[in-house]
């Protein structure tokens, strides 16, 4: 049948059939390069995200650090009352930063950076079960015994968080960085679709 066709039909068929071959071609790689588009922004938003939880973490943990030492350092009592609503903000910001850190990376998949946040809200405890003991102290007008209590048994916690924070941090950052490798690798499929295209 297709040789009874005169020469005009079947160049036009064969034109038709390379046509839809490139349209496949184009159609396939730019689903290709628009999935890559939006894996690139999810992660990018994923990644910021963590990185953002990780840093009020650490910030609030500096806070922590800085008003617990103003606590037992100050006798007068507004600036030890100011110290307190300091102290007492920055626990809630990093219990809520861990908790929100936590489910983040447990919706995105990143099992390991969800077990460092859980292990940092269970390194908070001891710290938070110091402070309270520190607060009854200073209630007490104990200064001596809440600053030993601060400078040998809470700080050094406080220094080991700051340590599991940034390795948090780090861990963060490689993340980010294996997830552009997949996006970037995403896109040389695509461009290889279309450099495919191209040829035919």
């Amino acid at each position: 049948m297709f040789r009874s066709l005169p020469l005009g039909a079947k160049l036009g068929i064969g034109f038709g059939v390379v046509l839809a071959l490139m349209l496949g071609a184009v159609g396939v790689a730019f689903v290709g390069l628009d999935g890559a588009g939006r894996q690139a922004a999810r992660l990018a938003h994923d990644d910021l995200m963590l990185l953002n939880h990780a840093n009020v973490m650490q910030a609030a943990q500096l806070r922590q650090a800085v008003a617990i030492r103003d606590v037992v350092s100050q006798e007068e009592l507004k600036a030890q009352q100011q110290a307190l609503d300091a102290l007492a903000k920055s626990e809630k910001a990093y219990a809520e930063a861990a908790a929100v850190l936590e489910r983040h990376a447990a919706a995105a998949g990143f099992g390991e950076v969800r077990e460092i946040a859980e292990k940092l809200k269970q390194a908070q405890k001891p710290v938070s079960e110091k402070i309270r003991r520190t607060y009854q102290l200073v209630d007490n007008a104990e200064y001596e015994e809440a600053k030993k209590l601060v400078y040998k048994e809470l700080r050094p916690l406080q220094a080991a968080i700051g340590v599991q924070l940034g390795a948090l941090v780090a861990r963060t950052g490689e993340l980010a960085q294996e997830q552009a490798q997949s996006a970037q690798a995403s896109v040389r499929s695509a461009k290889l679709l279309l450099g495919v295209m191209f040829v035919v």
